[in-house]
């Protein structure tokens, strides 16, 4: 019931009572649920045998490392499976705007999970993941949008630092994932949400995207510029343009 300060058409779809669930309170109306119940589509992917070091083209492979946060990618981590390899994987075939979850790895004793989202042709419109990491695919109603926000959440993180350390080998079986809890708010306060995030997520792909093209572009220019292979006007010339901008 306190003054949020939200717009009154975005205040008016939270109810002013709590109730209580198996997260503590809640708002009235807004249920809880295992991920395993909300996800459509949750699987590892895989590598030929031997691994992927001895293949320098072909279809990108993404593995844990490469796990870091939307918009986020270091190309020089880039590693591959052929083409051949890829089309008979019967899964790990990354479809835009997957959230993608770190599954296992690290210090022994301790795991730091990671959560990313891959889309719109941002880092590849074509790759795969391998066995380390999870692609998860939300029913429609609940936007692939939310999963990854609400997977970034501190409480989802605590959730799964818990259920992740232990072991020899730190992480998340596929069973643990599922059972790992999600707050689904009611339709009008999904819809409302999705509208401003889905936008947003895309404006970060396509800065992202732009990013990676000009940084292509320097290293591309930057040697033939240094050999002076190619050259540029002298910098006099660009002056009373910069100054009429001025």
């Amino acid at each position: 019931g306190r003054d949020t300060g939200l717009p009154s058409e975005i205040a008016d779809l939270f109810p002013d009572r709590l109730i209580d669930s198996d997260l503590g309170e809640v708002l009235d109306g807004w249920t809880t649920a295992g991920l395993g119940d909300v996800v459509t589509e949750l699987e590892v992917g895989g590598r030929p045998k031997g691994g992927v070091s001895a293949y320098t083209d072909g279809v990108p492979s993404i593995g844990a490392e490469s796990i870091v946060g939307l918009g986020r990618f270091d190309f020089n981590k880039t590693k591959f499976v052929p083409r051949d390899y890829f089309a008979q994987m019967r899964k790990g075939h990354v479809q835009s705007r997957d959230v993608l979850l770190y599954k296992d790895g690290g210090k022994p004793g301790q795991f730091e999970p990671h959560v990313s989202m891959f889309g719109d042709g941002f880092p590849f419109r074509e790759c795969a993941i391998n066995e380390h990491v999870y692609r998860i695919r939300a029913e429609p109603s609940l936007t692939q949008e939310f999963l990854y926000f609400w997977l970034r959440s501190d409480q989802l993180m605590d959730e799964m630092r818990r259920k992740g350390t232990g072991v020899a080998i730190p992480g998340l079986n596929s069973t643990q994932v599922r059972s790992l809890s999600v707050l689904v708010p009611e339709p009008g306060v999904l819809k409302a949400f999705n509208s401003r995030a889905e936008p947003l997520v895309g404006r970060v792909l396509a800065l992202a995207l732009q990013t990676q093209t000009l940084a292509d572009l320097r290293d591309a220019l930057l040697p033939k510029l240094v050999s002076g292979e190619i050259r540029i006007a002298e910098p006099e010339h660009f002056l009373p343009r910069m100054e009429a901008v001025g």
